[in-house]
């Protein structure tokens, strides 16, 4: 069994997997929809050129070791790209990862994984909505965002499957989902407003997965990103799931 969740933002946000791991009959993989923040602080590089994560993230990728499942996550906004840039990726479930440990992965961008028997597009990114209270290489990265190279990787990924796959896994969602989102919730909490407002006017990521989807067949696209838990059905039946504290099952 696969759960997705929303953020983990580090340890943070990190009780819904305590909770998850309580559950009786625990899934093998968590897959979190970007913002994993376990990357954060400036590597340094060995003699052999070897990338050494600094100890206060390895500290944290061991902890994660005390959970009874694999923990799978998308690339977000909040995650330290200087790093992740220079990081091996391997070949694993049909795209590249980035390894952390035996049980701690990142997805690169663009690639369509087979996890559980089930097909997964991802393709994580997305701008930080407070990028002006933040400083550039130390609390946040421009190479944040979905970038052309990303879609055309994600094109080709899925040309591979004939375009179809189970589940869409990003950080943000496609620019005709907020738009739908922010007209249905013109009575919601203004900061929730606030932020759907500033993705669709200043995120090129929506737009990117936009002209991306399109060229999808799928059931489920899951996304995180707005801190909030919310179903949106899009005008073909397809079903957007934002996530953060909730979880969805793939039995």
């Amino acid at each position: 069994m696969i759960i997705v969740t929303g953020d983990l933002h580090r340890d943070y946000d990190i009780k819904k997997l305590d909770e998850i791991a309580r559950i009786s009959n625990h899934p093998s993989i968590v897959l979190i929809a970007g913002d994993f923040g376990g990357i954060w602080n400036q590597c340094s590089k060995e003699n052999d050129g070897t990338i050494k994560l600094h100890q206060k993230d390895m500290d944290f990728i061991k902890s994660l070791s005390k959970y009874p499942f694999k923990i799978i996550s998308c690339l977000g906004n909040h995650e330290n790209y200087d790093v992740i840039n220079q990081l091996p990726r391997v070949d694993a479930y049909g795209g590249q990862i980035i390894k952390l440990s035996d049980n701690v992965e990142l997805l690169d961008r663009g690639y369509v994984y087979e996890l559980d028997g089930y097909k997964f597009l991802s393709v994580g990114g997305a701008m930080s909505m407070d990028r002006r209270y933040r400083i550039e290489h130390k609390s946040y990265w421009s190479e944040e965002t979905i970038t052309e190279a990303d879609i055309v990787r994600a094109i080709s990924s899925l040309k591979a499957v004939n375009n179809k796959v189970d589940f869409v896994l990003t950080h943000t969602c496609p620019s005709s989902i907020l738009e739908k989102e922010l007209s249905l919730s013109r009575n919601a909490d203004p900061d929730y407003i606030s932020k759907l407002k500033f993705a669709l006017e200043n995120d090129p990521s929506v737009k990117l997965l936009e002209s991306l989807k399109h060229k999808i067949n799928f059931t489920e696209w899951y996304f995180g990103h707005f801190h909030v838990d919310r179903d949106v059905i899009s005008e073909n039946g397809h079903k957007y799931c934002c996530l953060f504290n909730s979880w969805k099952k793939i039995n």
